[in-house]
């Protein structure tokens, strides 16, 4: 999310579409997209607790060409 590093608003923004290899909270944003698509993993965040909970994909389906497979 390119507002994430200049969001201030008081409620969790919690968003995706950009996979990143781990999830991090940033100014009350959290990016959970970790690629599950792409043999990643499958992020979802148990909320009020805040908690991360993730499971690894059982396989690749689906092949970005710029960027290849995830990690997980």
């Amino acid at each position: 999310m390119i507002g994430a590093k200049h969001y201030r608003g008081k409620a969790l923004v919690v968003y995706g579409h950009t996979p990143v290899e781990k999830p991090q909270f940033r100014n009350n944003t959290i990016d959970i997209d970790t690629g599950c698509a792409m043999g990643g993993k499958l992020t979802a965040l148990r909320y009020p607790e805040r908690e991360i909970v993730q499971v690894s994909a059982q396989k690749v389906y689906y092949v970005r060409p710029e960027i290849g497979h995830c990690p997980g």
